[in-house]
């Protein structure tokens, strides 16, 4: 299998391992490793479509899409009706069942954050 010519990448020394990408990830691409002690992501090229929803909603901005501006993921965010409200990326998704593996992830992450009080 290639992978696609535009891809994420993940800056390792700015990522703070929150998980928000891998658990927003459609294409199940990215994971979270334990590198020197800390969490960071990693992303799978072999399955990076490079839409870009792990670039835009990273807090840390530690994730970049091989090939394409931060202007070109905003125009693409907001095409698609989501929006920024201050820092925060309001999504809009469709309503389609999620994947088992997928929700258990997104359940993780949230219990997780609600964890630390954010």
């Amino acid at each position: 299998m290639r992978p696609e010519a535009i891809t994420a990448s993940v800056n390792k020394d700015v990522c703070a391992g929150c998980g928000i990408c891998a658990t927003l990830c459609p294409y199940s691409a990215i994971e979270i490793n334990t590198e020197n002690g800390r969490r960071v992501s990693n992303v799978i090229s072999a399955l990076c479509k490079g839409c870009g929803t792990c670039g835009a909603a990273c807090p840390s901005g530690a994730i970049s899409m091989n090939h394409f501006t931060d202007e070109q993921l905003f125009t693409q965010i907001e095409a698609n009706g989501s929006h920024y409200e201050g820092n925060w990326l309001k999504i809009k998704v469709a309503l389609v069942p999620p994947k088992p593996k997928a929700l258990e992830r997104a359940i993780f992450t949230l219990a997780s954050l609600a964890t630390l009080g954010t």
